[in-house]
């Protein structure tokens, strides 16, 4: 394993300029191998003599570590649900919402041909509830208020367990308790 660092090292180790070079570089290359895990003393040794390798040197980039705050690529949702594939036709009640909510899968729902003027009070989502009670409900996705959509397929992601606790979906203004447009799920 080459370190992108080392190949200033390797080139200057083909050029055979600097003996002392050499040396250096055969160091910090057995303290990189050894910091990352790799190699072990006996693989890299501090030599003032040359090198006589013409292979070239390839840089790798190693694979970043996650970072701190940023959620991880989600893994692939199942479709193993009994809703998956089944629909809501949304209402319309109030602010034009219109559309067909699909479960997609376990943790995805896409409202096709989904339309709202993006007005209401300052809280305004896609509600998940039981039985058409949207008041005991939960928000899933982000705050739709302000965001007008015309036909348009709105993808909701969904947290573990939350299609469990869903026979049927609002477009929801929290504020206001007030129902939009909604719709329960059923076969297509």
């Amino acid at each position: 394993m080459t370190m992108p660092y080392l190949q200033t090292c390797a080139v200057h180790q083909r050029s055979r300029t600097r003996s002392g070079l050499l040396a250096l570089c055969a160091i910090i290359a057995a303290a990189a191998l050894g910091a990352c895990g790799g190699g072990s003393e006996s693989a890299v040794t501090a030599s003032t003599a040359p090198v006589t390798s013409t292979a070239p040197v390839v840089a790798t980039t190693p694979t970043a570590p996650p970072t701190p705050g940023v959620p991880a690529a989600p893994a692939a949702c199942e479709k193993t649900n009994a809703k998956v594939g089944q629909v809501a036709t949304l209402s319309t009640r109030s602010h034009g919402v219109s559309g067909k909510v699909v479960v997609v899968d376990n943790c995805t729902l896409e409202i096709r041909n989904f339309n709202y003027d993006g007005g209401g009070l300052s809280k305004v989502f896609v509600y998940g509830g039981k039985a058409g009670n949207y008041l005991a409900g939960f928000p899933v996705g982000n705050n739709l208020r302000g965001t007008s959509f015309a036909n348009q397929t709105l993808t909701v992601k969904l947290s573990a367990g939350d299609l469990d606790k869903m026979d049927g979906v609002s477009i929801w203004c929290t504020d206001a308790n007030a129902n939009f447009g909604d719709g329960l799920f059923s076969p297509p």
